[in-house]
């Protein structure tokens, strides 16, 4: 839930991609951030598929946190497509001040316990 106390960061993609867990975690389709090249799309499912992951910071950094809801927000992701035979996510952008399309960086809600993750993607299948 929001808070007057929410305030929106920013993290690197990248060192989400790095975790020791990210491969089993979101296996089973490919992600492309903002504009980022992607494999030629042989079938467009669905446009500006959107998610919301809140997970606790108890225990953890934020950083850490928002990690995890971002991983949290792509296997759903992931899942929105493989209901209808698709195996990648693209033009995936995050959402706090607004849209953000980054192929760097996402934007993650902390409030006082817990952080929330919003992203918007479209799901295809690859060839």
């Amino acid at each position: 839930p929001a808070s007057a106390v929410d305030a929106i960061q920013t993290f690197s993609i990248e060192a989400t991609l790095a975790r020791p867990d990210f491969a089993t975690t979101t296996s089973g389709a490919r992600y492309y951030f903002g504009n980022q090249p992607h494999p030629g799309v042989v079938r467009r499912i669905d446009t500006n598929v959107t998610t919301r992951q809140t997970t606790t910071r108890f225990h953890r950094t934020t950083e850490d946190a928002c990690q995890w809801a971002l991983m949290s927000g792509l296997i759903r992701l992931r899942d929105a497509a493989a209901r209808h035979g698709g195996n990648g996510v693209i033009n995936i952008r995050s959402e706090g001040n607004g849209p953000m399309s980054s192929r760097t960086e996402f934007q993650c809600t902390v409030g006082r316990g817990m952080v929330r993750v919003s992203l918007t993607a479209d799901t295809v299948a690859f060839r």
